[in-house]
């Protein structure tokens, strides 16, 4: 075969048809090669296919700076195409590269020489003349093997290679991350083993790395459906990522028609503060167009710094606490069945006048869990004290603690896999939702129609009397009374 000069300029192989071949300069080190091998290698490279598999591109007259750049670039040709790319010779000169495919019959081996090839795959790279420059000489482009998910090539010092340009170095990085990310990248299986020999690759401590440090999600569906539904309830929360991944998930969600949650937005912090809650609201209204001077409600575990937050970004708005939490604190104290029951039917009562006798029962009680509950502002937790705006009786916080717990399995991986994680999770919970309420055979969704259902079942034991005026009085059976204006759609009782 006739030694072919070199190719020094850089073709882009996605550009390679536009390219006018006789702008091919052969370089300082062979200005004395003839024209008629510079015409032959012109038409060699028409001849030749270029490679359409993966991304990895070869062509024939493709020139490489050393030996080793050109086994880089087969290793990554050969995890891309998913197939079995073997050296069957490799000296000082020379390099040749074949497919073994996907054989059941011939065992795979590295020391394997004498075999029978079934795919035509092959990719021959030599030496030009004296110099170090490696060419690509003789290429052939067809594969008639089957893909493969078991590769060779793919070695615990390819996968380390990869480490920093793919994922963010952490020198306390899971292996079962570092698993899943390159089985998504590459589509090839991965063993355990294998990734943690990755992980633990030494690596130059001296590379410059990028630090994460907040990011903030809002699918645009989600924020479409969340103004449809009308409501003015809003839960805040947030959890750890689980080491080594360090930060907070921040999370956000309403109540939709079938009384369930309603993901509206979330983002991933360094830490949970005052700075990042106030950033992480700010965005939030921005997406639902709120102002400084929207009525609406949040509802949170009192995080920290999101108090402050919520004052300082929103401060005509109201905001609940969980009673379940504020139950937690007090159970340091004041543990029992006792005084749960005390709380609850402070926190539960309609009318102010009523929450005013339940804390004095609780007092009488125990004056210690009086004065406790006494500094926390009743419009954080009693029904008595809301505003009413947002037509909802909500006292906890745990559905969002239910989307949290869902997401667990996602926040032990990198962050752009662990947001990939918790959209898919959304977009399959949306879907969900759908296909419960498309089985709905009346007008409304089947958390509604339970909720009416038990509220016309409850007022059977009621009589109703006109009063003029759109008002009716309506007499309960415990000689209670109260009265509903039909106009207002609201009642004296407040439930």
């Amino acid at each position: 075969m006739l030694d072919k000069p070199g190719i020094t300029d850089v073709v882009d192989v996605m550009d390679i048809d536009e390219i006018n071949n006789d702008n091919f300069d052969s370089g300082d080190d062979v200005d004395d090669i003839t024209t008629q091998r510079k015409k032959r290698i012109r038409e060699l490279m028409q001849q030749e296919g270029e490679s359409n598999i993966g991304k990895t591109f070869f062509y024939v007259g493709q020139t490489f700076s050393t030996k080793h750049e050109f086994k880089q670039q087969s290793q990554l040709h050969a995890m891309e195409s998913k197939r079995e790319i073997v050296l069957v010779k490799n000296d000082d000169r020379r390099l040749k590269g074949v497919c073994w495919g996907e054989r059941s019959d011939q065992e795979k081996s590295w020391r394997k020489r004498e075999m029978n090839i079934e795919c035509p795959w092959e990719i021959y790279v030599s030496k030009v003349g004296k110099s170090e420059t490696w060419q690509v000489k003789t290429f052939h482009d067809e594969h008639k093997c089957l893909f493969s998910r078991d590769i060779l090539q793919c070695t615990y010092e390819f996968l380390a290679s990869k480490l920093v340009d793919k994922i963010p170095s952490n020198p306390n990085l899971p292996t079962k991350a570092v698993k899943v990310q390159f089985e998504s990248e590459y589509g090839v299986n991965i063993t355990k083993q294998k990734a943690y020999r990755a992980l633990k690759h030494n690596c130059d401590p001296d590379l410059p790395t990028r630090v994460f440090k907040r990011v903030y999600i809002s699918l645009c569906p989600l924020k479409k459906g969340f103004k449809a539904l009308g409501t003015d309830l809003i839960g805040l929360d947030g959890a750890f990522m689980k080491e080594p991944t360090t930060g907070h998930v921040l999370t956000t969600f309403g109540v939709d028609s079938n009384n369930g949650i309603y993901p509206v937005a979330y983002a991933i912090v360094e830490s949970q503060s005052c700075n990042s809650w106030s950033q992480f609201l700010d965005y939030l209204g921005k997406n639902l167009e709120l102002n400084k001077r929207s009525n609406f409600t949040f509802i949170s575990d009192r995080q920290k710094g999101l108090i402050n937050a919520v004052e300082r970004i929103y401060p005509s708005a109201k905001h609940r606490f969980c009673l379940r939490h504020l139950q937690q604190n007090m159970k340091k104290n004041w543990n029992g069945k006792a005084y749960k029951d005390h709380l609850w039917r402070c926190a539960t009562t309609t009318t102010v006048p009523k929450f005013e006798l339940c804390m004095q029962d609780l007092r009488r009680f125990n004056k210690g869990c009086w004065d406790y509950l006494v500094k926390i502002k009743p419009q954080h937790w009693a029904r008595s004290h809301f505003s009413g705006r947002a037509k909802t009786d909500i006292l906890l916080n745990n559905m969002c603690e239910v989307l949290n717990r869902w997401l667990v399995d996602g926040r032990d991986k990198p962050i752009i896999t662990a947001l990939e994680f918790i959209r898919e999770y959304l977009m399959k919970r949306i879907v969900n939702v759908h296909n419960t309420i498309s089985k709905c055979s009346g007008p409304l969704t089947p958390g509604a129609t339970k909720v009416f259902e038990g509220i016309k079942k409850e007022a059977e034991k009621y009589t109703v009397m006109f009063i003029g005026s759109n008002k009716y009085q309506v007499n309960g059976p415990h000689d209670d009374q109260c009265v509903v204006h039909m106009e207002h759609t609201s009642c004296v009782c407040r439930k």
